[in-house]
């Protein structure tokens, strides 16, 4: 559930109408205005360097206030299950121990898995999946054992359907008409692989 953006409002109601715990809140820290201070355009930040030598205490500062109102306002009409970021920022070294925190302070208990490959990853996002997972666990969050695209869950499915029988796999998609997700979700390879699984949410995953 993206909070910062035109359609926002109806569909918080639309979410706390249904009143069912199948929600995420996707905070949003690099696109549109921050929800906190209007007049701020939030920008996709990624580097240390920049972080921390271009922008100033106040920018950090102002960032972390972002957060914690995206999650104090969403709460305050969803009762969420999981926490997410736009463009995944959450995953990145620069977000990981204010995403945490705030998370455990508002009482979520589960964050979105990074990226996961059975190949071909360099050796220091490895460590850095690992370290993440670890701080995590420190957190008291909890996290799927996989997250793929659509795309890449398809062509590795024969390592997928390899994995332990109770593995736990997010599977992002972003369907809209005419487009490769959408295709994929109505492809019979999808139909036939939608049976080898059990769907579940956040709120149901054990």
């Amino acid at each position: 559930m993206l909070l910062n953006q035109k359609y926002s409002q109806p569909a918080l109601a639309y979410a706390s109408r249904r009143g069912e715990r199948c929600f995420g809140l996707h905070l949003n820290l690099s696109e549109g205005r921050s929800m906190s201070d209007p007049a701020r355009e939030l920008a996709y930040t990624v580097s240390y360097a920049t972080f921390y030598l271009q922008f100033s205490a106040g920018e950090r500062a102002a960032r972390m206030r972002e957060i914690e109102y995206q999650l104090d306002y969403g709460l305050r009409h969803i009762a969420a299950t999981h926490l997410d970021t736009h463009h995944h920022i959450h995953t990145f070294p620069l977000y990981w121990l204010p995403m945490m925190r705030a998370a455990r302070r508002h009482g979520l208990r589960w964050v979105r898995n990074t990226y996961t490959f059975f190949s071909g990853d360099a050796l220091h996002k490895l460590a850095a999946r690992r370290v993440y997972r670890a701080l995590l666990q420190h957190h008291g969050l909890r996290t799927t054992d996989y997250f793929f695209s659509l795309s890449y869950f398809i062509e590795h499915i024969g390592e997928i359907e390899r994995l332990p029988e109770n593995s736990t796999i997010e599977v992002m998609c972003h369907p809209q008409t005419g487009n490769r997700d959408y295709e994929i979700l109505k492809s019979r390879d999808m139909q036939r692989i939608a049976g080898e699984f059990q769907l579940v949410s956040y709120a149901t995953i054990r």
